[in-house]
């Protein structure tokens, strides 16, 4: 029988925690094992999440699903380190989940110039590596029983907008989604990123739900409004970053009026959630915040 213990383990993050040796980077990746079963989920931008796991000793060889939680370099770029390294005669290679708009090119824009910061790869370097890939649509669904992932986030609040500063090309979008990737889709005029590429993930737990996030670019009020409304159960923990690094002023304010809700439940907050607002969050929530750091776990 499965054991009832669900313990999510941070494998790369901005900041250290309190094992020194182990590689820091902007990125993001967590390493999921609930009831059996075994998900990855974000890759970091560098491959360092591997030599990370090992020093941890978690076994990256039991990962069934790699879930990526949107289309940026940062939370991306580490997969191709993970096959690499990938003993195919020992066990099968994990399932490749991404949004059926993941494939589209985003750019960072700065006056006329623009930076590519999609991944190192496409889904042709997906083919070429034997990785299944299973575009997600709609509003997600579940992907082992009780790890959910979800997608289509209902956008409620006006503050939450989407910052010009990133941008994509969606040329040919439902060829590029349903075949090939980036390098196929560029060459139309880029319009400002509404992130409908997002997924988060979803664990059901006996103390109730885990909400992960990459980046929460559609806004994390908007993504918890969103889990809220469609798991009808509480939430015991959300983990990742919040993309606050971004919010001043008013909706800086909203954003922690709205997280202080002890209904929200404990907050593991990092990567782009910013300096200014980890500062605020940890003195409005007190022992229910914690800076979520490279080597550290969540054990439910």
């Amino acid at each position: 029988m499965a054991p009832r213990t669900t313990t999510i383990t941070t494998l790369i993050e901005n900041r250290p925690g309190a094992h020194r040796g182990l590689a820091t980077e902007h990125g993001i990746s967590f390493l999921i094992e609930h009831r059996g079963h075994t998900v990855l989920f974000d890759t970091g931008q560098s491959g360092a999440f591997v030599d990370n796991a090992a020093i941890l000793l978690r076994n990256l060889s039991k990962v069934e699903h790699v879930v990526l939680s949107h289309g940026h370099y940062d939370h991306t770029n580490g997969l191709p380190r993970l096959l690499e390294q990938w003993d195919r005669s020992a066990a099968p290679l994990p399932q490749l989940h991404v949004h059926r708009h993941f494939f589209d090119a985003k750019y960072a824009a700065a006056g006329p110039a623009l930076t590519y910061i999609g991944p190192s790869w496409d889904r042709q370097w997906c083919e070429r590596q034997g990785l299944s890939v299973e575009l997600v649509g709609g509003t997600g669904g579940e992907l082992v029983p009780g790890v959910h992932i979800v997608t289509g986030f209902d956008r409620t609040h006006q503050r939450e907008v989407n910052n010009p500063r990133f941008v994509v090309d969606r040329a040919d979008t439902d060829r590029a989604a349903d075949t090939v990737g980036a390098a196929d889709t560029a060459g139309t005029d880029p319009e400002v990123d509404d992130f409908r590429d997002e997924v988060s993930l979803v664990i059901e737990t006996d103390r109730g739900l885990v909400m992960l996030v990459g980046c929460s670019h559609p806004g994390i009020m908007n993504m918890l409004d969103t889990i809220r409304t469609r798991f009808r159960q509480p939430l015991y923990a959300v983990l990742g970053g919040t993309h606050l690094v971004e919010a001043h002023g008013e909706r800086l304010d909203e954003a922690r009026a709205y997280l202080q809700d002890p209904t929200t439940g404990i907050l593991g907050l990092s990567h782009c959630t910013g300096d200014e607002a980890m500062e605020l969050l940890e003195g409005d929530n007190g022992p229910r915040f914690y800076r979520n750091g490279t080597g550290s776990s969540l054990v439910v």
